[in-house]
């Protein structure tokens, strides 16, 4: 009931530019800095050739560091951007499993009032809610199962009914956004935080792409 790789996809290629970035500027700089100390700029005589190699490390380093400072005063703005990409996932969550009053089935809606049915039938009606994706009916029989369970006549029927109540729960979307706020969104702020998370990234994100 996934199909959200699109955001997955995004989420991806921003961590990929921010983590690039971020990294080749760091090395950039620390490259510069040995450079800077193997050509350290010195007061009294020194060579014409040695005065030019030390004011263009100290030039390099300057640079290197001012962009390494602009990459990471930028970082703030790459959490706005993930804060975008989730927006726009959750808007698609919702809609797609938004009650749909054209997903009624009123078939089955008369027996959930009927008050005749069994609980494997329950469970049937739910699969067949879940193979048609129709989130609607899945809601309603959900609730349905959740409300007559405490009557069931055995302690197996209330199970039954209770386990179709829990897989109803899953058609609101929930499930999804809150795997997404933990697997993508939680994740790439972790690793703002603490850059020696970047090359797990991929790793760790692979139970997200699964679920999603």
């Amino acid at each position: 009931m996934g199909n959200f790789s699109e955001f997955v996809t995004r989420a991806d290629a921003l961590a990929d530019e921010t983590f690039t970035e971020y990294t080749v500027t760091k090395r950039r700089l620390e490259a510069a800095e040995r450079k800077k100390a193997e050509t350290p700029v010195k007061s009294g005589l020194v060579s014409a050739e040695y005065a030019v190699r030390a004011a263009k490390a100290e030039a390099n380093y300057l640079e290197a560091k001012e962009k390494f400072e602009t990459v990471k005063r930028g970082l703030p703005e790459k959490s706005r951007e993930m804060a975008a990409i989730r927006a726009d996932f959750v808007a698609a969550v919702d809609s797609r499993f938004a009650a749909d009053p054209a997903k009624l089935d009123k078939a089955t809606l008369a027996l959930l009032d009927s008050g005749i049915l069994r609980p494997s039938e329950f469970e049937r009606l739910m699969a067949n809610a879940e193979k048609n994706e129709n989130f609607t009916m899945m809601r309603l029989i959900a609730a349905k199962a959740a409300e007559v369970a405490d009557k069931a006549p055995t302690r197996e029927g209330e199970a039954i009914l209770k386990a179709v109540a829990m897989r109803g729960r899953n058609a609101d979307g929930g499930d999804f956004i809150r795997a997404f706020d933990a697997g993508v969104v939680g994740l790439f702020s972790r690793c703002l935080r603490n850059p020696a998370l970047y090359s797990s990234w991929d790793k760790l994100m692979q139970p997200v792409r699964d679920a999603l």
